[in-house]
C-alpha cells in the first residue's frame, strides 16, 4: 500500500533524526541522511522510473496520456475539497465541488475535463497547507524513499489526505497498486521536459530541489495568487495555485 510506505519512511527518518549533524540550512538538519535517500531515489529513477516514463511519454497516444492525467487530477479533488472546508474556504469548496461533479458526469469519471472549458479551473489544497493555515508554518525538510521531497508537516499531511480524504483506501489492492504506479509514471512523464534544464545548470542538484520545494510550499501555504482578497473566485478564471 503506498500509504504504508509513506508512514514507514517518515517514522524511520524521525528515528534517525538524533544522528543528524549540525547543518547551516535551518530547515534541513537531516541533510546527510536526506542526501543519501536523494541519491537512492535518483538511482531508482534513472534505472527504472525514467525509462518507463519516457516510453509512456513517447509511445502512448496523447489522448490516453491526457485521459490518465485528467483522471488522477480528478481523484485529487476529494482531498482538495476536504481541505477547502477545513480552511473555511467556502467559495473555493463550492468551486471545487462543482468541478468534481461536472467532470464525474460530463467528463466520464474524470477522464475528460469539461469543467475547465466552463471556467472551473483546476486547483489543489492538501492537509499540509491546512496545517500551515492552522499555524504550523515551520517544518524540517525530509526526503522520503521513492516519494521524494517533503517536510515533516507535509508527510503528516500526505498520511491524513490518503487515509481520510482520498479514494485510495476504498480500492482493492489489485486495483490500487497498478493505479498508483500509473500515477507515478504519469507525474514523472510530465517532468521529463525540465530535466535538461536542471542538468545543464551545473549546480548542487540536491540543494536546488530542496530550496525549490521549500519555497514552493511556502508560496502555496500563503495561498500564492489565491489570496482571499478575491471574494469571488468565479469572477476570474485565471487564478491558480
Amino acid at each position: 500500500m503506498p500509504l504504508f510506505k509513506c508512514v514507514i519512511s517518515s517514522v524511520l527518518l524521525l528515528l534517525l533524526s538524533g544522528c543528524a549533524h549540525q547543518n547551516p540550512h535551518p530547515h534541513d538538519p537531516l541533510e546527510s541522511i536526506n542526501r543519501e535517500i536523494y541519491g537512492f531515489n535518483r538511482a531508482v529513477d534513472k534505472g527504472l522510473l525514467r525509462p518507463v516514463a519516457y516510453f509512456y511519454r513517447t509511445h502512448l497516444p496523447r489522448e490516453v496520456q491526457g485521459g490518465a492525467h485528467n483522471f488522477f487530477g480528478h481523484l485529487s479533488l476529494l482531498p482538495t475539497i476536504a481541505n477547502d472546508l477545513l480552511q473555511f474556504k467556502i467559495a473555493y469548496a463550492l468551486h471545487d465541488s462543482s468541478r468534481f461533479l461536472i467532470n464525474s458526469t460530463l467528463g466520464v469519471a474524470g477522464f475528460f475535463d469539461p469543467a475547465t472549458q466552463l471556467g472551473l479551473v483546476s486547483r489543489q489544497e492538501d492537509f499540509g497547507q491546512t496545517l500551515y493555515h492552522w499555524g504550523v508554518t515551520e517544518s524540517i525538510y525530509l526526503v522520503l524513499p521513492l516519494l521524494g521531497p517533503s517536510t515533516l508537516r507535509d508527510t503528516l499531511g500526505t498520511v491524513v489526505d490518503t487515509t481520510c480524504f482520498s479514494a485510495w483506501p476504498y480500492l482493492s489492492s489489485d486495483l490500487s497498486y497498478p493505479l498508483y504506479g500509473l500515477d507515478m509514471v504519469d507525474k514523472r512523464a510530465h517532468l521529463l521536459k525540465n530535466e535538461k534544464l536542471l542538468e545543464s545548470m551545473g549546480i548542487d542538484e540536491y540543494a536546488f530541489v530542496r530550496n525549490a520545494y521549500l519555497q514552493g510550499r511556502n508560496f502555496v501555504g500563503l495561498d500564492g495568487s489565491q489570496k482571499d482578497t478575491e471574494l469571488d473566485p468565479f469572477a476570474d478564471t485565471n487564478w491558480h495555485d
